[in-house]
């Protein structure tokens, strides 16, 4: 057997890493985004796996698969990927991807903003990247209709949780009520007080999507301090960036306070002190609840360019973790 070769494009947005894969992925068909997602995750699991697992990544890696855009008017169909599996979005990752499109030139580059059109399984992202001297500086994303689900919810730990929808499901609360600092010598401590909540809310609430009733269950848990957050995600990894997807659902809880007013940024940073920008670009509803529009802005940098070798006699052709 001949040894598979994948070309990636590597970054990190605000510290969390994305890894572009541009080529050596299998060609699948399908007609609309849904079934040509479907028949390549079917097929590229073990592909996911070798990419994003040690020994060619870590837990903390996300991966964007390349694809050709159903729609020709779109630049790419884009799959994401993490350690655990597929994502229908990502949106550190939607940055990553459309930094490395513009400074690869596989989008034409116009000043001062170059459009991103890219189809994803949960749904058409449009990406405004800002554009100096045709390197792109920044990326502006509109993300999904965030909301509330549940306030003021007790966990059986004593903690109590806001329960918010940003494109995922997060159980908020201060990092002061399990008595930690947002800050990165507490990185483990924060992960393990975060998965504990976020185990913690699945008991205590029925966590499910009212539109969407397939997606169910609490897999992220945001500790904050002021404008500074730990994001925790199920794998027990802490987001190195803000989140993009976490903010959402922390501008969500601050409109419902009457903290944040449409149009007013908000400046979210990371456990490691990185930022995006953000604000409410627009009110609506789900399902009859109030619900926000947030747009963010976000800054990713390309961090190596490569060529990835499975090779059949590799004794860990699909990676692992430990």
């Amino acid at each position: 057997m001949i040894a598979t070769t994948v070309r990636v494009v590597d970054s990190h947005t605000e510290g969390m890493p994305t890894r572009v894969v541009l080529t050596g992925m299998p060609a699948v068909a399908g007609s609309t985004v849904a079934d040509r997602v479907a028949a390549f995750t079917a097929v590229a699991d073990g592909l996911r796996g070798a990419i994003v697992r040690e020994p060619r990544g870590h837990d903390a890696m996300y991966a964007a698969f390349v694809l050709p855009p159903i729609d020709p008017a779109n630049d790419a169909l884009v799959v994401f990927a993490e350690a655990d599996g597929f994502l229908p979005g990502c949106g550190h990752a939607t940055i990553g991807v459309a930094t490395t499109l513009v400074a690869e030139g596989i989008v034409p580059v116009r000043s001062p903003e170059t459009v991103v059109r890219l189809e994803t399984a949960g749904g058409p992202v449009s990406a405004v990247v800002r554009v100096h001297d045709g390197h792109p500086v920044s990326v502006a994303l509109r993300m999904v209709p965030s909301f509330v689900l549940a306030n003021g919810v007790a966990l059986a730990s004593g903690v109590t949780v806001d329960v918010c929808w940003g494109g995922n499901f997060y159980a908020i609360a201060p990092a002061s009520a399990v008595g930690l600092p947002v800050e990165p010598a507490s990185a483990g401590a924060l992960a393990a007080a975060g998965l504990r909540l976020m185990a913690e809310t699945d008991v205590a609430l029925e966590v499910a999507h009212p539109e969407r009733p397939e997606v169910r269950g609490c897999h992220h848990a945001m500790l904050t301090d002021g404008g500074r957050s730990a994001v925790v995600i199920h794998t027990g990894v802490l987001d190195r960036s803000p989140c993009g997807t976490g903010t959402s659902a922390r501008l969500a809880l601050l409109h419902a306070r009457g903290e944040l007013a449409a149009g007013k940024w908000f400046e979210h940073r990371s456990v490691l002190g990185t930022r995006f920008l953000a604000r409410i670009v627009g009110i609506t509803e789900v399902a009859g609840r109030p619900a926000v529009l947030p747009e963010i802005v976000g800054r990713a940098w390309i961090t190596g360019r490569a060529e990835l070798v499975v090779d059949p006699t590799d004794p860990f052709p699909e990676g692992f973790r430990l």
